[in-house]
């Protein structure tokens, strides 16, 4: 299993809807993707996003499936509407990473 960490930094100048990230986008991702795969959606989600003790990211969405192709496949089938909705919660360019899944208890 693969997944996908999308990360918004929390930087100068940055904006971050995380009510319409949350409430809207989320759902957009689920119903564009789930068909192409996706196994899953989690949210960690910054508490602390100014001051000393910011986070460097206002969120970190995470996507699961099966294997890198088939992220691809859905991401080449209905990614360019999924990376539209960006403009509707941020002025951010996310940051993203592809990593092997292993969870340990």
């Amino acid at each position: 299993m693969i997944r996908i960490a999308i990360m918004y930094p929390n930087k100068p100048g940055a904006e971050f809807n995380s009510n319409y990230y949350r409430s809207f986008h989320l759902d957009l991702v689920r119903e564009k993707y789930t068909p192409f795969g996706l196994k899953g959606i989690e949210l960690d989600q910054a508490k602390i996003t100014d001051g000393l003790h910011k986070a460097p990211y206002f969120a970190i969405g995470y996507l699961f499936f099966e294997s890198t192709q088939v992220f691809m496949a859905a991401y080449k089938a209905t990614g360019a509407e999924v990376m539209a909705d960006m403009e509707n919660f941020t002025n951010v360019e996310p940051v993203i990473q592809v990593s092997q899944y292993t969870q340990f208890l």
